[in-house]
């Protein structure tokens, strides 16, 4: 009779005990990962670049979004806006400086959700030397399964805070950043 109530005891708790999620942090790189930004010239011209080389890490928890953590290094020198000259330019101590300061690194702080499918990614920028804390917009956009998605995060900062001040204003001073990852499990 004893093994038949622990049997029993053993099927019950099997019966109650329920999955949970483990978000689990994903590696970010070329992969499933973009980054890039977009300045003004002149007022009129749209200037868009990125980064060629870059790495991070990204845990999403769907279930709880607070656990949810963003890392994320660029490399300087790999400043990219498709011109050769340009890219020599920004490398330089009138831009990004990349001898001097060689990377370009966010760490969040929080990811607070503010609908279904949007939250505000709150963290650290260092660039130049200099850290600032910055405020992403934060979306899902689910697949037709519902169970993937891509994050699309949305900032924009003044170049100048970070000691970027050249050439403003010819060269706009807000910077519009974005960061996309691709194929993120929801389940």
């Amino acid at each position: 009779m004893n093994q038949l109530c622990r049997a029993a005891a053993l099927l019950a708790g099997a019966a109650v005990a329920v999955p949970t999620f483990a978000a689990e942090p994903r590696d970010l790189g070329h992969d499933n990962a973009e980054v890039g930004f977009q300045v003004t010239w002149l007022g009129l011209f749209k200037a868009r670049g990125g980064f060629a080389d870059y790495a991070g890490s990204f845990l999403f928890d769907p279930g709880e979004w607070s656990r949810s953590r963003v890392e994320f290094v660029a490399r300087t020198d790999s400043v990219d806006v498709g011109d050769p000259h340009l890219n020599a330019q920004l490398r330089s101590p009138d831009y990004f400086d990349a001898r001097r300061f060689s990377t370009l690194h966010f760490r969040s702080t929080a990811l607070e959700r503010t609908g279904p499918d949007t939250g505000r990614l709150y963290g650290d920028m260092t660039l130049r030397g200099v850290t600032r804390p910055v405020t992403l917009s934060f979306e899902l956009r689910r697949s037709g399964d519902r169970e993937r998605a891509e994050v699309l995060a949305v900032t924009s900062f003044k170049r100048s805070d970070f000691g970027m001040d050249h050439a403003v204003p010819l060269v706009s001073d807000r910077v519009q950043v974005e960061l996309r990852v691709e194929d993120v499990p929801l389940r």
